[in-house]
């Protein structure tokens, strides 16, 4: 999905996570890497971890099975930020609960907004390119 939303000049993607009761903490411990790379390297660090721990991960609550390699992170900062911070831990948390008061009760989800009307639509489970495009263009002619 990030390789489509880079192609689209009117798009962007924002990211909520949403580690689930029946994943365990694996899911947690995934969602702390991904903030804590973001917090250590940027936005680009935060995207190739997504990335990574996504092509990794083993599902069902087994958790990321592998080594990250992302650009310029140093992997003892990142396991120490994994483990001691409790801001991003604290974040999570309210990333997840806020989900669940609005509604979202899967992973993945994707709410596609019109910023211009404010009006939105839920996707539930994996969005292809055709599935954004339907959706954007549903809003559009919503919206007018």
């Amino acid at each position: 999905m990030t390789a489509w939303v880079k192609q689209q000049k009117d798009v962007n993607l924002q990211w909520h996570h949403l580690p689930l009761d029946f994943h365990g903490s694996a899911a947690v411990r995934e969602a702390k890497l991904v903030e804590c790379a973001g917090k250590l390297g940027g936005a680009p660090a935060f995207w190739q971890t997504i990335d990574q721990v996504f092509e990794q991960t083993r599902s069902n609550g087994q958790g990321f099975n592998g080594h990250l390699d992302v650009n310029g992170i140093n992997h003892q900062d990142l396991g120490a930020c994994t483990v001691n911070d409790k801001q991003i831990a604290l974040h999570i948390s309210q990333q997840a609960e806020e989900a669940i008061k609005t509604g979202i009760t899967a992973a993945p989800t994707v709410i596609t907004r019109d910023n211009t009307t404010g009006r939105t639509i839920k996707l539930e489970g994996p969005a292809d390119d055709v599935l954004l495009l339907f959706a954007i263009d549903w809003l559009a002619q919503e919206g007018g």
